[in-house]
């Protein structure tokens, strides 16, 4: 107990005093996935993440708990591949212009 104590309360104490340090919001948009019965990260956490970019912020939620993307497998990669396809039809574009 004498050597796990002292490890323990500088880890409380980090807890405690921990301050995050402002970073640079993103330039690029950002698609938010969750489970509408997730009791750790609800929607008032998911719709946090608008604070992290500057390009817009979409909020998807699906049937399920944390782990939704088990039970919502194909949902969740159609709406990934739809949110990814215009990205990747610019890039090859841009390619072929190159």
């Amino acid at each position: 107990m004498e050597l796990l104590l002292p490890a323990l309360r500088a880890g409380i104490r980090a807890l405690e005093t921990f301050v995050p340090r402002p970073s640079a919001r993103l330039a690029c948009p950002i698609t938010v996935y969750g489970g509408a019965g997730d009791r750790y990260a609800p929607r008032e956490h998911l719709d946090a993440w608008h604070t992290e970019t500057d390009a817009g912020c979409r909020v998807r939620v699906f049937p399920g708990d944390h782990f939704f993307v088990e039970s919502q497998r194909a949902a969740v990669l159609e709406d990934v591949t739809a949110t990814l396809a215009p990205l990747l039809k610019d890039e090859k574009s841009r390619e072929t212009v190159q």
